[in-house]
């Protein structure tokens, strides 16, 4: 009978040296590997382990996790001060220790508010639309300090609480983080179920580009396909979940360029007309019909919903 290895046996050396408690393992897929530790003081950490070495560093979360080492340190007033520690080991992995956002993903706010049975569809619409514009305040503060996030999706925000009791929307997962300006780093490219069109004809094939460009105008896209998500509780583009076995990263890849939006009436969605436009407009394929950043979407986005949450 073959003895079952711990994964996380190997790494109990640098869990003795940071001084941390393993509470459990949040993920451990495709070469990354997530932990939950307790520091003696109480404050519990987010140890993100880059498993691939030396000699298999052909995917790119090295170097995306490098990525997000260096925003995170240099910037902890505009991103949440979430950095805490980062290392090497010998053989070429890499780590890095974030602080535990306390709070809950937003994606499963929106869903248990979708399958409330108690709140009227007029209700439930004016609280997604608070919540979605709360959201995409956030990334207009983002852009306004000089950054964009490159890997928008709908797992990517939480709803922090603090003592208090009061909340703040956080973004996590900074691998894909841009400057706006003079940015010197390649991207690489986020979720395909979330990336433009103009990205998605870049990536399709055996010889992927090693910058793609990404600019304010595929932010805004990547906002508005998350905030239209979150809304609807469906993707904006059909992609065949039911297949998604069958289908490999150009398959979906060829769905972001070839697909056609879907309106609210199509995902059975609650109508919201003026919301409906704004979001579809700024996914546009025509590039030049979007927004031309996060600040402007999030004033157009405002605009067309007079109430705040």
């Amino acid at each position: 009978m073959n003895k079952q290895i711990d994964p996380l046996s190997q790494y109990e050396p640098l869990f003795e040296q940071l001084g941390v408690a393993v509470s459990r393992t949040l993920a451990n897929r495709r070469g990354s590997l997530s932990v939950e530790v307790i520091r003696p003081d109480g404050e519990v950490w987010v140890l993100k382990i880059n498993q691939n070495t030396k000699e298999s560093r052909s995917d790119d979360r090295a170097f995306a996790l490098a990525r997000e080492v260096d925003l995170l340190r240099k910037h902890t007033d505009v991103i949440y001060d979430l950095y805490r520690a980062h290392g090497s080991f010998t053989n070429g992995q890499t780590w890095m220790a974030t602080r535990k956002v306390q709070g809950e993903q937003v994606y499963n706010i929106v869903k248990a508010l979708h399958a409330d049975t108690e709140k009227t569809n007029e209700q439930k619409s004016s609280a997604l639309c608070s919540i979605i514009l709360r959201i995409a305040e956030e990334y207009a503060r983002i852009h306004a300090a000089g950054f964009l996030h490159g890997d928008v999706q709908i797992n990517h925000v939480l709803f922090e609480t603090n003592e208090k009791e009061s909340e703040r929307v956080v973004v996590v997962d900074w691998g894909q983080g841009r400057y706006v300006e003079n940015d010197v780093y390649p991207y690489r490219g986020g979720f395909i179920y979330f990336l433009p069109p103009e990205i998605a004809e870049s990536v399709i094939g055996e010889i992927k580009p090693d910058n793609l460009l990404y600019t304010e105008k595929a932010e805004v896209y990547t906002i508005a396909f998350t905030l239209y998500w979150l809304y609807t509780n469906a993707s904006a583009i059909d992609f065949r979940f039911e297949q998604r076995s069958e289908l490999g990263f150009d398959d979906f890849a060829q769905m972001v360029i070839d697909g056609n939006l879907r309106s609210f009436s199509d995902v059975g969605a609650l109508p919201n007309r003026q919301l409906e436009t704004v979001l579809l407009q700024n996914m546009s394929k025509d590039v030049s019909a979007r927004c031309r950043n996060p600040q402007e979407f999030f004033e157009a986005l405002r605009g067309c919903i007079d109430f705040w949450g």
